[in-house]
């Protein structure tokens, strides 16, 4: 997961200079396109979650390449928190996250 290598490396500034930047606007794009998932699958309900990941992703980008590791703690938990609630309709919620790792794929 790529919260938890920056948090694992938010000592190193060289690492997080190369890294952050481009690693969260990663994250930003995956979580744009599971949010059209969710909607697309019925799975829209949990959209909430999405926007909490959102939010501390956010204020990740405002501080880059500068990141502490307790905002990317909270990065990891969240985005944990989404995937577990996606655990929870496991063939809808595949599907959302499938479609997003293809899309970052073919990108």
């Amino acid at each position: 997961m790529i919260a938890k290598a920056l948090r694992q490396n938010c000592v190193d500034v060289d690492f997080l200079a190369a890294k952050a930047g481009p690693e969260l606007a990663a994250i930003a794009k995956s979580l744009v396109v599971i949010r059209r998932s969710l909607t697309a699958t019925q799975l829209d309900y949990m959209y909430s979650y999405c926007v909490s990941v959102k939010e501390v992703l956010e204020q990740l980008i405002k501080s880059a390449p500068g990141l502490d590791s307790r905002g990317l703690v909270q990065l990891e938990k969240t985005a944990l928190a989404l995937l577990v609630a996606l655990d929870v309709d496991k063939d809808t919620a595949m599907a959302a996250i499938r479609f997003p790792d293809q899309v970052s794929r073919a990108v």
